[in-house]
């Protein structure tokens, strides 16, 4: 206290320290730095006044366990447990760390300091001592002696404790699980419930913050959406199942998620509920997503591996709807080396070790598989290998896009057309592809897969209302490729432009109990080529069986390649009024088969009234050395055969039974017996006019088999002099005999009196009118496809050899033979062996322009790939390397593309020696790569754009776009209409159709001259495709020469000498696309040639 001041002065002084009244006071004054009894002054003490205040006591302080790691567990293992003790006071408190059992804690004491109002941190590590029962309950206590600092007398310290108890989990039950590994053991019960004890995230810290859980019960997400960060790790014990409530969502990224031990139940939608499933690794579960009538499911870019069922839906017993908010694709499911884990205690079913399928869906009515291409991408389908099965569906409509099914693993009776009353029950399938079923109303679409090695590709049954439509799929290494058995009910078809289809039993086969066909049943333009290993009683490269619908199913421009002696290329049973038109069907096989039997091109047995029309039928053995024949008709009445080519066989034409309707225009080449009749088949030969005897023949060129009233009535007559005469006479016949006398004399080109000439001979075929010319000259080879059909051109030349008149009569038979004068039947037998090439052309070129293919291909793939990726980029470093990409692969398919122009053009110029009308196939074939270079000049001009993140056109590329707008669609492809949809953002703009697509591509001129692109043999010009200079050459005279824009406007003209027969051209100042060269001659008339500018 401060007595500085004169005056006097009151204080109180407070004894905090007081226990006792006292009664006294004694004062040490401090005067000049000495005490009062050696100082001067005076002191008055009154009014002294003492009292007592309560004393005052330390509070404890609180405690709360911060965190424990890792898991207490065996001998010597140890856990460190963190508190945090806060105070309200100035304390110092004295920690003594226990706990019951053999557990020790270290350090067992120790002193913390805490100020008023903060905390402070302590860290005790309990080791286990020795090895304590996994699930011993440990109670770890803090015993507490807490003083007050600072303290103006001696106040006693104040005694507390904290315990909280630890339960020992080693996870021995789990021995997915190591220890230490920082796994969360979650109870069952409901999300709700776990995230308020803590077992759970919240839902917003759940989405940013990976978590590492096993789930001991079955979870039900009841009242959150919840989302589970990418590089989760869920597991799940034997038999446990996560259920997603109705009207809840479920969103995983990135993460694992699989079983323990023993199999999983999965993840269970209900109606309306949501799963996003993104990018992770799904495995150990009987389904592992199950969904059911109403649920949305999104999946894409994950591994189901090792589970049952990847995708499942089960029967509701309606149809309900599986939602796809986007298409499910770049899915793999399959099963490991490791196989499926055991199965869990109760489950309802039997798992072996290998996965039942990818996919189940049960009465699911339109489901997509796959995602389908665009303009700017590739389709995106899923991967299925080394499951039991890859897809089966039940009464559902589903398609399949892009799939990839591999290594189906499973056997069963590949005789085995139908598998009643399998409806729903899928246990017991294996060996399949994509199995569908149906009852009451199905479809199964597939497109751009690839289905390979396993017993059965695709296998279709109906009882209800079915539509199938197989296209562009590739199937290897098959017993069959795609069966389809109408047990009752109505079904429709489609399998078209599938290549190949590889098979050892059935390439396709149809096969009807008691159904019908509702509209349409086609099987067209699919490469069907058995395989080594079938051992089948019979083997087919299409059969049809009891299609007695009449909704005249067609078999139409196949290829078919046999190659087991048993095996038939076309095989109708009890079927009629089936069209098999323009199929060419070769065997190349090599064993000798001495016994009756063998194998025919195109077999028909039973039924009636088919049409067997224009096929191409080879057989690759040496006739006398196998009993192969090349149509087979049993019993078989009405049948028509027109316009066949046969070659090759032990018999050409074989009859039994009923007689056919017509035979006629069938070329028999090079047969031991071109035509055999068997039992009571009556031909007239007479009444079948116009068929062709080419080639020798070992035995006789016709041979009937059976009673002497069956030969009466098969009059075959021939030309004699005079007149008409039964050769041999009937008298001197003695049937059966195995030595019977030549029937036809074996001449080449013999034939019936009348149509010899192929007029009077049209046939009807549904409503178009059918002739030898339609199929050999028309059909052959002008309009069905660029394929040269040399088979074709050597009858024909042969034929027309044997009859000049037809050169007067028909001018395209005049023109085709000055085109081949001077070529022997021997040189046109060599062009025979490229008959299924583009341009006739040698082995190296043919896989030359093969493995270009592959590789525009291949980068247009991967430009797709850096597409979707720079789409997806999220920083501009990641943009500027995938842009990087892009422009190398950009270059390479700019390289690829001009080599294949090149060659094009090389082998279209020399191939106009062979035939004439590969010239105008040629023309075709730069129109073709016209086309694609357009559309690819219009893909990389908006694939530059959106990598640059830019959707301003500059003045060169709207001007590029122009250019490519102004051109006929028709010609010029999709990349014409894409740059007309893209110019119509910027401007308006009306395209004159009529004048860029005339049918002749005529281009109106000055002095009312017409260009002609029919002409275009008279004008040459390389290189072409060019960059900036061009050679024109000519061979007549010719007075000017000029250059016109695809839209048909002049640019520029050249007078030119007479005798002229050359010119350069520099394109220095044209833009890329297309121009018309045109030549004026000097007679007035005028020739055109295309130029494509790069």
């Amino acid at each position: 206290m401060d007595f500085s001041s004169t005056q006097w002065s009151n204080f109180n002084i407070i004894d905090k320290c007081a226990e006792i009244p006292y009664d006294q006071i004694i004062f040490a004054i401090d005067i000049g730095g000495q005490t009062i009894r050696r100082s001067i002054g005076a002191l008055l003490i009154d009014n002294v006044l003492l009292t007592r205040e309560a004393a005052i006591v330390p509070d404890p302080p609180s405690v709360e366990v911060m965190n424990s790691t890792p898991n207490l567990c065996d001998e010597g293992n140890s856990i460190s447990v963190t508190y945090e003790i806060c105070a309200d006071q100035d304390i110092t408190v004295d920690i003594d760390a226990t706990a019951n059992m053999s557990v020790t804690a270290q350090p067992a004491s120790q002193t913390i300091n805490i100020a008023a109002g903060t905390c402070e941190e302590v860290t005790i590590v309990y080791t286990e001592a020795s090895d304590l029962a996994d699930g011993s309950i440990i109670e770890f206590t803090l015993d507490l002696e807490t003083s007050l600092q600072n303290s103006l007398c001696e106040v006693p310290p104040v005694e507390s404790a904290f315990t909280h108890t630890y339960e020992k989990i080693c996870f021995s039950e789990y021995p997915c699980l190591e220890e230490g590994s920082g796994f969360t053991l979650v109870p069952a019960g409901n999300f709700s419930t776990l995230i308020n004890d803590g077992y759970l995230l919240p839902p917003a810290q759940a989405a940013a913050q990976p978590q590492k859980l096993l789930f001991e019960g079955d979870v039900f997400m009841d009242e959150f959406d919840y989302t589970f960060a990418s590089g989760s790790e869920l597991y799940f014990a034997p038999g446990v199942e996560l259920t997603i409530n109705e009207a809840r969502t479920l969103q995983v990224y990135f993460s694992e998620v699989k079983g323990c031990d023993r199999l999983w139940k999965g993840i269970k939608l209900n109606i309306r509920s949501y799963l996003r499933f993104q990018g992770n690794i799904i495995s150990d579960a009987l389904y592992a997503v199950e969904a059911v009538d109403g649920s949305r499911i999104t999946l894409i870019n994950n591994d189901f591996i090792d589970n049952y069922i990847g995708l499942y839906k089960a029967d509701s017993g309606s149809n309900g709807i599986l939602q796809f908010v986007a298409p499910m694709n770049r899915n793999e499911f399959r099963t490991s080396t490791f196989g499926l884990l055991p199965a869990y205690d109760g489950q309802p079913i039997s798992t072996a070790s290998i996965g039942r399928a990818g996919i189940v869906l049960n009465n699911c009515p339109s489901f997509q598989i796959g995602r389908p291409g665009g303009i700017f991408f590739l389709p995106r389908g899923n991967d299925f290998e080394n499951l039991q099965n890859g897809i089966i569906t039940f009464n559902s409509g589903i398609s399949v896009v892009a799939p990839f099914i591999k290594g189906m693993i499973g056997n069963f009776d590949a005789t085995q057309t139908s598998f009643p009353g399998i409806n729903g029950d899928f246990q017991q399938l294996a060996g399949f592809g994509i199995f569908s079923d149906g009852e009451e109303s199905s479809s199964l679409k597939v497109e751009k897969g690839l289905i390979e090695d396993m017993v059965r590709g695709i296998h279709v049954q109906n009882t209800g209302i079915c539509i199938v439509d197989v296209t562009e799929t590739e199937f290897f290494s098959l017993q069959d490729g795609i069966i389809m058995t109408n047990l009752h009910g109505m079904l429709d078809i489609n399998i078209k432009d599938n290549n190949p289809i590889q098979f050892r039993q059935y390439g396709v086969g149809y096969f009807n109990q008691n159904g019908t066909i509702t509209d349409v049943l086609d099987i067209k333009d699919n490469t069907i080529t058995q395989i080594n290993g079938g051992n089948y009683p019979l083997m087919a490269g299409i059969r049809l069986s009891n299609e007695s619908s009449l909704k005249q199913p067609q078999i139409m421009s196949n290829t078919i390649q046999a190659i087991e002696i048993g095996c038939n290329g076309i095989h109708l049973d009890r079927s009629s009024l089936c069209f098999v038109e323009e199929n060419d069907i070769d065997h190349v096989g090599t064993q000798i088969l001495i016994t009756r039997g063998g194998p025919s091109g195109i077999f028909v047995e039973e039924g009636e009234s088919n049409v067997i029309f224009a096929n191409t039928i080879d057989y690759a053995i040496t006739p006398g050395q196998a009993n192969s024949r090349g149509i087979t008709a049993i019993n078989h009445p009405q049948g028509v055969y027109c316009c066949n080519s046969t070659d090759g066989h032990t018999v050409g034409l074989r009859f039994r039974g009923n007689s056919p309707g017509s035979i006629r225009q069938n070329e028999l080449n090079t047969h031991d017996i071109g035509l055999l009749c068997e039992s009571n088949t009556a031909i007239g030969v007479q009444e079948h006019p116009g068929n062709q005897w080419l080639g020798t023949y070992s035995d006789a060129s016709a041979r009937h088999m059976g009673s002497s009233i069956f030969v009466s009535n098969s009059e075959y007559e021939v030309q004699g002099v005079p007149g008409t005469i039964l050769y041999p006479p009937i008298s001197s016949i003695d049937v059966p005999n195995a030595t019977l006398a030549q029937w036809f004399v074996p001449s080449a080109g013999q034939a019936a009196d009348s149509c010899a000439v192929d007029e009077g001979c049209s046939l009807y075929v549904g409503e178009e009118e059918k002739t030898r010319l339609d199929s050999l000259l028309l059909m052959g080879t002008f309009e069905s496809e660029p394929v040269m059909d040399w088979r074709g051109k050597r009858s024909l030349y042969q034929k027309i050899n044997e009859n000049p008149s037809l050169l007067t009569e028909h001018l395209e038979l005049d023109t085709f033979y000055n085109d081949q004068t001077g070529q022997t039947l021997e040189i046109l037998d060599s062009l025979e062996r490229g008959h299924n090439s583009m341009f006739a052309l040698t082995l190296a070129e043919q896989e030359a322009w093969s493995a270009n293919q592959d590789s525009v291909t291949m980068l247009y793939a991967e430009l797709d790939e850096v597409y979707e990726d720079l789409q997806n980029a999220t920083t501009a470093i990641d943009s500027a390397a995938l842009f990087e990409a892009f422009r190398d692969l950009d270059s390479l398919l700019g390289v690829t593309m001009a080599t294949r122009r090149a060659w094009a053009l090389q082998w279209q110029e020399a191939s106009v020696l062979n035939a004439m009308d590969l010239t105008a196939y040629g023309q075709g074939a730069s129109d073709t790569l016209l086309a694609a270079d357009l559309e690819l000049q219009v893909y990389q001009l908006l694939l530059s754009n959106v990598a640059q993140g830019d959707w301003v056109l500059d003045s060169l590329q709207l001007d590029t776009l122009k250019g490519i707008a102004n051109q006929c669609p028709d010609i010029g492809g999709p990349g014409v209409l894409h740059a007309r949809a893209v110019l119509s953002a910027y401007q308006s703009t009306s395209y004159n159709d009529s004048l860029l697509c005339s049918v002749k591509q005529l281009i109106a001129q000055p002095g009312n001259t017409t260009i002609r692109s029919e002409q275009v043999a008279d004008l040459k010009v390389f290189p072409n495709p060019a960059l900036a200079q061009v050679t024109l050459q000519w061979a007549a005279d010719a007075r000017q020469l000029q250059v016109y824009s695809a839209a048909g406007q002049l640019i520029t003209q050249y007078p030119l000498e007479e005798a002229t027969r050359y010119f350069e051209l520099s394109l220095e100042g044209y833009g890329k696309g297309l121009y018309f060269l045109a030549l004026q001659l000097k007679d007035g008339s005028s020739s055109t040639i295309k130029l494509i500018k790069q």
